[in-house]
């Protein structure tokens, strides 16, 4: 659903690595694009990682490094990237090991969501394969707004551990032209 040269560099990209496959359809949504690209990965894992964002170097290894057999999720903490701004956010979570339903009970219990307070965002988490697909098929692919929130509740509330670990590997980019901004006219201020 590109409209810009992406779409030739996901095929220069699959042409020459026998793991990436390039998928190019009418745009119909994020949440139709993620369940598409569940659809035809053949990994045990999943990671989503938004067009407009990266990661650091290190984010997979360190991720792949914690799952063990009772581990369905693994998360990291971000970095807001505001034009030429990086902040840093560290989660109120250390790092180590919890029971995914504790977590998201914790964050919607009432007074609770900012004291336990774990980035929403599905683009800081590696998913098994089979959790992921479960809660896509469950959700409403048609949700455009706060469809994070939703696919992390229902995750966390149907997985058995989360590893989380305190670092800001991924780089979550902030401007004029995001989704976010584009859609709901949300400024982002920074102090």
């Amino acid at each position: 659903g590109s409209t810009d040269s992406s779409g030739a560099i996901c095929n220069w990209y699959a042409a020459k690595y026998d793991n990436i496959c390039a998928i190019h359809e009418e745009n119909k949504g994020q949440d139709m694009a993620r369940k598409k690209g569940l659809d035809v990965a053949v990994g045990e894992f999943v990671l989503f990682i938004d067009a407009d964002d990266w990661i650091d170097a290190k984010m997979i290894d360190c991720m792949m490094q914690k799952f063990a057999d009772d581990i369905d999720i693994v998360a990291v903490g971000l970095r807001r990237v505001y034009e030429n701004i990086i902040v840093d956010e560290r989660e109120n979570f250390s790092s180590g090991l919890y029971v995914g339903r504790d977590i998201a009970v914790n964050l919607i219990e009432k007074n609770r969501f900012f004291k336990y307070r774990m980035d929403i965002g599905i683009y800081t988490k590696i998913f098994r394969k089979k959790l992921a697909e479960s809660v896509f098929n469950k959700i409403d692919l048609y949700v455009t707004y706060s469809e994070d929130y939703m696919i992390f509740l229902i995750a966390f509330l149907n997985s058995n551990h989360v590893y989380f670990i305190n670092e800001p590997f991924y780089y979550y980019r902030l401007h004029s032209e995001s989704y976010i901004h584009r859609n709901n006219k949300v400024e982002a201020i920074v102090h």
